[in-house]
């Protein structure tokens, strides 16, 4: 199974739930998991050091980074969202790193509840990190008898 979207994973549907519980983390803490890890994909974000250079073409390729950072904005606006990111002194990379973590907590609950029901599963990376971001897979299998 591809993974991606682990922004939009919710509490009550969630399998991982005992892995979680399992390890102190609340319904709280995993929704805040679940938008925290839209950071590893969310693209380059300005921030109030960048300089943009304001041609055509460079005008073009900010619009389509921003229209794919709307996917995973939370309907808030830029400036809110760099506030924040500023509030927290956290760098893109830090961001980037954080939120990839965060996936692999949510992937670590999906494993461990596919492997208490008897499957072995496990993550593979399927593509480099430079050609998409969204770039592991959940592979299962029936245990062998």
């Amino acid at each position: 199974m591809a993974l991606c979207c682990h922004h939009q994973c919710s509490w009550n549907t969630y399998i991982g739930k005992k892995f979680m519980e399992k390890h102190n983390f609340t319904e709280r803490d995993f929704s805040l998991m679940c938008c925290v890890a839209s950071w590893a994909t969310c693209g380059l974000r300005k921030t109030e050091n960048d300089l943009v250079d304001i041609t055509d073409e460079n005008l073009k390729k900010n619009e389509s980074v921003e229209k794919n950072n709307e996917e995973h904005a939370e309907d808030a606006p830029d400036e809110t969202l760099l506030n924040r990111y500023i509030k927290l002194n956290l760098k893109h990379d830090e961001r980037e790193i954080i939120g990839m973590k965060c996936k692999r907590l949510i992937d670590a609950g999906r494993i461990f509840f596919l492997t208490e029901a008897g499957y072995d599963a496990k993550l593979i990376t399927y593509i480099d990190k430079s050609v998409s971001l969204e770039n592991v897979a959940l592979l299962v299998t029936c245990e062998e008898s």
